[in-house]
């Protein structure tokens, strides 16, 4: 029993190393981003570019725009506050 047992085992390990190797001939065949070398395996988005998302998240991030206090990103303004770097607070100073 146990030798049948090692033989099943050794046919299969036999298969899986031949399944790999197809895997791998045809990766080195394309050329390619595939998943049968994982450690070549890269994700790669398409190329959808949407020029407005992509004007909205560099603006969001860049020009002080979260430069204001949480208090005033919640919309709660507050008579006489000045956010820095703000024209209206250089002019005051002057």
């Amino acid at each position: 029993e146990n030798r049948l047992r090692t033989q099943q085992q050794s046919a299969a390990a036999v298969e899986r190393r031949r399944h790999q190797r197809d895997l791998v001939e045809d990766a080195r065949f394309h050329r390619g981003n595939t998943k049968a070398l994982p450690s070549s395996y890269v994700y790669k988005p398409g190329a959808a570019d949407n020029k407005t998302a992509r004007a909205i998240v560099h603006h969001t991030g860049s020009h002080y725009v979260m430069a204001g206090s949480r208090q005033f990103q919640r919309g709660v303004r507050v008579k006489g506050a000045v956010s820095r770097h703000s024209k209206q607070g250089a002019r005051m100073q002057a």
